[in-house]
């Protein structure tokens, strides 16, 4: 009886530590598509060479994640991006802006 508790016990934690496990690499996935999204989409702004936050959609579809949204001021971009984490549905969402560094006076 108590074998079969802690045979319990332990594969309850061996399911918390997958689902965090999991959800560690979604953050993870989710602010690199997001750093190379928004890197790509202020490159667009800049050059010319494509719409930024399409550049981005495109950058971010590659990277595993999803765009959730997307803004352009001028050169600067700035982008919000989720990732699937774990069996339960759950998203990993994060944020970047880039843009160039523009002197100030």
């Amino acid at each position: 009886m108590i074998g079969a508790v802690m045979v319990m016990a332990l594969l309850a934690v061996c399911v918390l530590l997958v689902h965090y496990g999991a959800a560690v690499i979604a953050r993870h996935r989710a602010a690199a598509a997001a750093d190379l999204a928004a890197l790509a989409g202020a490159s667009a702004a800049v050059t010319g060479q494509g719409a930024p936050c399409a550049v981005a959609a495109e950058i971010t579809t590659a990277g595993s994640a999803r765009l959730d949204s997307c803004t352009v001021d001028g050169w600067e971009v700035r982008v919000v991006v989720s990732s699937a984490a774990g069996i339960l549905g759950q998203r990993a969402t994060a944020r970047a802006r880039a843009g160039p560094d523009l002197p100030t006076g």
